[in-house]
């Protein structure tokens, strides 16, 4: 018996068929033969759409890639000797998936650490640190030819031409020079680290559950000599044999977003630096407020005032009146600024999570009121808003607020923690603004929060239940200054 498989009949059409056949023809013959017949079609109908859909999801597989993320980290002590951590540099490294998904995963997770560990090395544009570096990278990839990096590593091109281990220097120099304001930093061991990441954890560089790779340690080199006295004074010299000029002027906010105490004496640091290579030339730029000296403002960055966790909503109250030259006692602000009562019922069922740590949460519209009522009683002439508008870009609005109006407090974490956006840092060799980290102060404490911290989006099951707490509780919220 002969017969040819029509392929648009699928498996389901085939037993609707034989039912039919069965029920109409009740001569036992005529229905078996029926059955076998349409069996026969039904299992090659299957097989064949099987044999089509293996065959396309096999060329799919074949012919598509599968990548993973790489970001460079460095972590540079600041003035007060606690590391802080930036990204300077992120790629991407994809392999030809071939005969599964997760192999090729982990074969481009090998060639984001392979790629980063050959940019650690290289002191120059294509030519590694010294010959026992190259030693030790041959002995941990052993196979790989120093020609093949060259096209196979994604790292950013600017890297290329000053070297990656070059870069990562002038880089680290930066970034503590804008950490220690106007004073001279000494010295300073950074350590360098690789994040990695992608679709699933076939992706991830764990190193003993830190969730980096360590790649190496580097020594800053400040620049020290200036051209003229003044805290504004430049600075040139060279960092890793490239000429590098750094520039601190000093700006004031706008006057109209500032209280009366802080109109005169609150006033932000600019660093602006720029690396020259041959024709060609890297720009940057970051800022910070200053903190307050006894005649005017200090030589370093404002910080954090360190106290005890009291709720991350009373903290970021705190920052804010801080820099408006209202410094009072975490008590004082506690007693304008509420805790949420059901909230913190809710909480107490998670304090076993948070390792025994209950949080203490505010909602937004009673931290405004909090410190609206601190500014009405101090008679300032400027009052706190609350913002929930959407935004094509909220990093860039906080970045641009930021830098003259004064500081924001965010509200991040899915809904969950509210930090200070005090100021900002871009690397010098990659102006994305996906890789710029703010200086942010958190629950007492200064740090640097990524780019990626401040999107202040919900997912739906954290908008669903913040909805619920109380309707304050949106997306995009930030808190700032603004004129009575």
């Amino acid at each position: 018996m002969s017969f040819v498989v029509d392929q648009t009949l699928c498996a389901a059409h085939q037993l609707r068929l034989l039912v039919e056949k069965i029920t109409v023809d009740r001569h036992g013959g005529i229905v078996l033969t029926q059955i076998n017949r349409n069996l026969v079609t039904m299992a090659a109908c299957v097989l064949a759409t099987g044999l089509l859909v293996s065959s396309s999801h096999a060329k799919k597989r074949k012919d598509d890639n599968r990548g993973c993320q790489g970001a460079i980290e460095i972590a540079v002590p600041d003035a007060k000797n606690r590391l802080q951590v930036v990204p300077i540099a992120q790629f991407e490294q994809s392999q030809r998936v071939g005969v599964h998904y997760d192999k090729a995963r982990r074969a481009a997770r090998t060639d984001v650490l392979k790629c980063a560990y050959y940019s650690f090395i290289q002191s120059s544009a294509g030519k590694p640190e010294s010959a026992k570096a190259y030693k030790a990278f041959k002995k941990k990839f052993p196979g790989v030819q120093q020609g093949q990096l060259a096209t196979l590593c994604k790292t950013p091109k600017s890297w290329q031409k000053v070297g990656g281990r070059n870069a990562m220097t002038i880089e680290a120099t930066y970034f503590q020079h804008f950490l220690h304001g106007y004073n001279t930093p000494k010295k300073r061991t950074v350590e360098v680290r690789l994040r990695s990441w992608g679709t699933n954890k076939n992706c991830v560089w764990d190193s003993k559950g830190k969730g980096y790779q360590v790649l190496g340690t580097l020594t800053t080199q400040p620049i020290k000599k200036a051209h003229e006295k003044s805290r504004a004074s430049i600075r040139d010299g060279k960092i890793a044999g490239q000429k590098v000029t750094f520039q601190f002027p000093m700006r004031k906010y706008r006057k109209y977003n500032m209280s009366k105490k802080a109109e005169k004496s609150r006033m932000r640091i600019d660093v602006k630096a720029q690396v020259r290579t041959g024709k060609g030339a890297y720009k940057s730029s970051a800022f910070a407020p200053l903190g307050r000296g006894k005649k005017g403002p200090a030589n370093e960055l404002l910080r954090a005032r360190k106290e005890k966790y009291v709720g991350c909503g009373r903290h970021a109250a705190q920052h804010l009146l801080d820099f408006q030259g209202h410094v009072l006692p975490m008590h004082v602000i506690g007693n304008h600024v509420k805790l949420h009562k059901m909230s913190m019922l809710a909480t107490k069922l998670e304090q076993k999570i948070n390792n025994g740590i209950r949080q203490k949460p505010v909602i937004p519209k009673d931290i405004r009121t909090g410190i609206n009522n601190i500014l009405s009683s101090n008679k300032e002439s400027i009052r706190i808003f609350r913002s929930t508008k959407a935004r094509k870009d909220n990093q860039k609005a906080i970045r641009e607020h930021i830098k003259e109006k004064g500081p924001i407090i965010a509200l991040v974490k899915n809904g969950a923690h509210y930090v200070t956006a005090m100021g900002h840092w871009q690397p010098l060799f990659d102006a994305r603004p996906s890789l710029g980290s703010f200086y942010t102060f958190s629950n007492g404490k200064t740090t640097m929060y990524p780019h990626g911290e401040y999107s202040l989006k919900f997912n739906k099951t954290s908008a669903a239940i913040m909805k619920a707490v109380d309707n304050s509780y949106r997306p995009n919220t930030i808190l700032y200054a603004v004129p009575k």
